[in-house]
């Protein structure tokens, strides 16, 4: 029961940083350049770890990283 209260602090924390700093968006409203500028922020700006994105989006951590290493790329 503690770990699920923590796991839902860690989850409501985690949604208000994220509206805080302009990055909370609605996964399946928008296109994928504009989801993937939103991952990049989250991670380069905001410091989230590609797990957190990952999870937060409810997509794989491959994409989240193929995404950030694509930034870095160019």
């Amino acid at each position: 029961f503690l770990r699920f209260l923590r796991y839902l602090l860690f989850k409501l924390l985690l949604l208000d940083r994220v509206r805080h700093q302009g990055l909370y968006a609605d996964p399946d409203q928008g296109s994928k350049a504009h989801r993937n500028q939103l991952i990049r922020r989250a991670h380069l700006e905001c410091s989230y770890t590609l797990s957190q994105i990952a999870a937060h989006l409810s997509i794989r951590y491959t994409t989240v990283s193929k995404v950030v290493k694509e930034n870095k790329e160019n």
